[in-house]
């Protein structure tokens, strides 16, 4: 059962993990939601960090979702390095109305460093391509899994290029992906 469920992740998390790089040349083109943000990004981006975006991003097939209702937040710090892209169904309620957020933090910040320890403890492992591993940690649902402590969002943490990169969602989004 676990195993069929990794499958299903490991499809989803593949294609959901495509990439934009912040080179001079993009190797993956990000979804189109992203896109009206993409120079803000580059410009915000802090010097030192590589942002990944998916070119896939499909949540409005399983809600009713309208795309152009969503609030996309974006940021940036230079201490720690890092930064963070967020989207959101509302303004009101913010971790209620989380859809997904996408972060990177240089993989030599400890605090970032010792949750990606604790996800390679705690979470089931997922191979990303057959140089990366991830790991994935399914949010508290009605069916007995659980993060520890309890959250109500599922995640996956992964080290690439010296960075660390964090996406989570709904642990309710999870389940409508199986």
């Amino acid at each position: 059962m676990l195993y069929s469920h990794l499958k299903k992740y490991l499809l989803f998390w593949g294609i959901f993990l495509s990439i934009l790089g912040n080179f001079p040349a993009v190797f993956a083109r990000p979804a189109d939601i992203f896109l009206p943000y993409i120079d803000s990004i580059e410009n915000e981006l802090p010097t030192g960090l590589t942002f990944r975006l998916p070119s896939y991003f499909d949540v409005f097939q399983h809600s009713d979702i309208n795309p152009n209702d969503l609030i996309i937040t974006r940021f940036g710090s230079d201490f720690p390095l890092k930064y963070n892209l967020s989207v959101f169904t509302c303004r009101e309620g913010f971790y209620s109305c989380l859809l997904a957020s996408f972060s990177v933090e240089r993989a030599d910040s400890i605090e970032r460093f010792n949750e990606l320890v604790s996800y390679s403890r705690q979470g089931d492992p997922i191979i990303l391509n057959p140089n990366y591993q991830g790991y994935f940690i399914r949010g508290y649902l009605i069916d007995g899994s659980k993060k520890n402590p309890p959250s109500l969002f599922s995640s996956i943490m992964w080290q690439q290029d010296y960075m660390i990169y964090t996406i989570s969602v709904p642990a309710v989004e999870r389940q409508c992906l199986l």
